[in-house]
This record gives C-alpha cells, sequence and structure tokens, in this order.
C-alpha cells in the first residue's frame, strides 16, 4: 500500500507545473496523460543505439602482426620459399626476402575502404626504420600501395580528413619532412626540405652519453673506428640521430668516441652537453 502512495505522490509531482496539468489542474486526464508519457521509453534512444552498433559492428577489425581481418576480408603473412608474403584470399598482394613482413598497429576503417599498414625490415638491431608499405581494401577489391620513398608511414597518426580520406605527417628526418594524403582511394606522398631541431632533448642526449660513448670508452678494437666499432645497435641509435637533428655534430661525437676509447674513460659531462647536444649544461 505504501509503494502505491509513493508511486502516485511521484507522478503527481513529476506532472506537477506541465503545461498539460495546468490546463486542467482539478481533473484526471491531464495527469493519466503525462504519467502515460513519463512511463512510456523513448524510442529514438533505442534505434540510435542500434544502428550505431550496427554500423561499428560492419567496421569493426581483429589484427595482430601476421593477420588483419576487417569487413572486407582477411589478411595474411604467409612464408614461403625463403620469403614472406602478405596474402589476400591465397592471391599474394607484395613479397620480400626481408627477414620481417608485419601488420603494425590498427587498420585505418574508413567508410568505403580499409587500409592496413605493412612493413618491412631486415630484422636486425641496425636496420633502422621500418619501411612502410600500404593495402587497402574495398568491396570490389584488394590491393598493395608503395609509396615512391622509403618512410616508416605505421609510426605516424593518421588523421582523419572525411568519410573516406585521411593524412599522416612524420617529423623531421634527414633533411624533410614526409607526408601523405589518402582521398576516396588515392594516394599523394610527398617529401619536402625542412630545417629539422639542433639541441637533442634530454633523452637523446642521455642515450647518446650512457650506450654510445660507453661503448667507446670499453671498445677493444683499434680506437680510429670510432663509431664503426660499436654495436649494431649503438651504431643504430647515433645513426638514428643523425637523421634526426638538422647539423648533428658527427665530427665532433667520432672525436670524443676515439678519446673515450683512448683514455678508457668518459669525458665530463657538461663538456659533452655543450658540444653534441647543444645544452648550456
Amino acid at each position: 500500500m505504501l509503494a502505491i502512495f509513493a508511486e502516485g505522490l511521484r507522478t503527481l509531482l513529476t506532472c506537477r507545473g506541465r503545461p498539460e496539468h495546468k490546463k486542467n489542474i482539478s481533473g484526471r486526464r491531464s495527469i493519466a496523460a503525462c504519467e502515460q508519457r513519463r512511463r512510456s521509453p523513448p524510442m529514438r534512444l533505442p534505434v540510435l543505439v542500434l544502428t550505431t552498433l550496427g554500423f561499428l559492428g560492419m567496421n569493426l577489425a581483429r589484427a595482430d602482426d601476421m593477420r588483419v581481418t576487417t569487413a572486407f576480408g582477411t589478411l595474411t603473412i604467409d612464408s614461403t620459399n625463403d620469403k614472406k608474403c602478405a596474402v589476400s584470399g591465397g592471391r599474394q598482394l607484395y613479397c620480400t626476402e626481408e627477414e620481417q613482413l608485419t601488420f603494425p598497429g590498427r587498420p585505418i576503417l574508413l567508410q568505403n575502404y580499409t587500409v592496413v599498414f605493412l612493413d618491412e625490415d631486415c630484422g636486425g638491431s641496425a636496420c633502422g626504420i621500418p619501411s612502410t608499405r600500404f593495402i587497402v581494401q574495398s568491396a570490389n577489391n584488394v590491393r598493395y600501395q608503395a609509396g615512391p620513398f622509403e618512410a616508416s608511414w605505421s609510426n605516424g597518426t593518421p588523421r582523419r580528413t572525411g568519410p573516406d580520406s585521411f593524412s599522416i605527417a612524420l617529423p623531421y628526418f634527414d633533411g624533410k619532412i614526409r607526408s601523405m594524403t589518402f582521398v576516396n582511394g588515392e594516394f599523394t606522398f610527398e617529401a619536402r626540405p625542412a630545417v629539422g631541431p639542433l639541441r637533442l632533448t634530454g633523452a637523446h642526449c642521455e642515450s647518446l652519453y650512457r650506450q654510445a660513448l660507453r661503448e667507446c670508452s670499453r671498445m677493444d678494437a683499434a680506437c680510429a673506428q670510432g663509431v664503426s666499432g660499436l654495436s649494431m645497435a649503438n651504431q643504430r641509435l647515433v645513426n638514428g640521430l643523425r637523421g634526426l637533428y638538422q647539423r648533428f655534430q658527427d665530427d665532433e661525437f667520432e672525436k670524443l668516441c676515439e678519446q673515450a676509447c683512448t683514455s678508457k674513460r668518459l669525458p665530463v659531462r657538461a663538456n659533452f652537453n655543450r658540444a653534441i647536444c647543444r645544452h648550456r649544461t
């Protein structure tokens, strides 16, 4: 009985002040009508939710390094005869003899296309950044696309620019800024000269000093080899920084490496920071 009374009071308080209640405050018809509307669930929200879930369901993708499944089909990396191939429906789209061929990151899901990154590299510590190709899926076609120059597009952040378009801009590397656009199935690639940063970040400066230069001080090989006598991992580190920074102090670092090898100790950190990292201290 108490529950019935509480429900009636809630209905009265909810409906009081509504326009239909003010028109006939003493009658029961207006309150009954308001109560009916209050109890009736809105229809637009379920329809919207179902529509949204349906759209997402058509565009969901499952992906790992060796297999990608999207609304347009499945892509796999298969190994045959010392080659690795990206395959769709039994058809080889691209093959390489490099050590690694993978699907990095997540596919880019557009309205009428899915664009999948395809990375290849030699698989060693001195390989540098991977080179990215693309596989484009649509309702009627699956194709392979490479750019006119090497770039690690999978390390960039795609920016959606339309229902069937996106762009990627990579940071400065080796004297250029590289960018690409995809619009309605067509790619455009650009590499333009640019001025890069001069001052090394704290993390890069630390790695160069603690890893590469420390190995210089411990080298058993001829000290005149300099950077070329380092492990592949540290050669990769130095070469990567050469590309990331404008006018990297290459000759100066080679000299410091040779000196560290000869003396078997690291240079004063403050001097290194000023000479190589272009820090004040």
